[in-house]
């Protein structure tokens, strides 16, 4: 009976490759936009409108593009360079953050306007997930893919795990204006990262 055999996790040699330390930096700055926009949405929300049905409206706005969007990432991951893709999803949800925290800072803020740039965003985030899934294998050994996997995820938590920590400051001294234009902010850090990640462009069907 054949047994499988793992490879032992490396970091050294994970730590090692410049691309993944890119792919890290950019995981961790861009939850710690999103957790931040996630909480600071819901608060002002809720102090809005003294509505927890509204709130779970925002939450629903958020998730049910993973439902269907995936469908068609999944066509597109497959033919465009991923890296590329990263970019741009990067770049289209933190231009409409950005666009959401100017109308705050004018005052003009209304439910519709943090609805319509959940939906963005959520539906950018379904498929941004599977994009960067797929990219970070382009950029580690393969033998090391669990360790990789790992670290990522590290990554993410840390990222929320922060956000969490410093939105409640964050949000009492810059309002929801401050805390959207953190978070698209974020966005642009990221795909620079992505950006870096390596050079030119590659094609998903050649590595198949």
């Amino acid at each position: 009976m054949a047994t499988a055999s793992a490879h032992r996790v490396d970091w050294n040699l994970i730590w090692a490759q410049r691309g993944f330390r890119y792919f890290f930096v950019a995981m961790f700055v861009s939850l710690f936009g999103s957790g931040m926009n996630f909480a600071g949405v819901s608060w002002y929300i809720l102090a809005a409108t003294h509505s927890t049905v509204k709130v779970s409206w925002q939450v629903m706005v958020m998730t049910l593009p993973g439902l269907f969007v995936p469908f068609l990432g999944g066509v597109l991951i497959d033919r465009i360079d991923r890296r590329y893709l990263g970019v741009m999803l990067d770049l289209v949800r933190g231009f409409f953050v950005l666009l959401t925290a100017f109308i705050a800072w004018r005052g003009q803020l209304q439910l519709w306007h943090l609805y319509g740039m959940t939906l963005i965003t959520g539906t950018g985030s379904a498929m941004y997930w599977a994009t960067v899934n797929a990219l970070v294998q382009e950029v580690i050994p393969p033998s090391q893919f669990t360790g990789a996997n790992a670290a990522v995820l590290i990554g993410v938590q840390s990222g929320m795990l922060l956000a969490g920590a410093f939105v409640g400051f964050l949000y009492n001294t810059t309002g929801i204006a401050g805390i959207l234009a953190i978070d698209g902010a974020t966005y642009f850090v990221s795909a620079f990262c992505l950006h870096r990640l390596r050079s030119g462009y590659v094609s998903p069907c050649d590595r198949r």
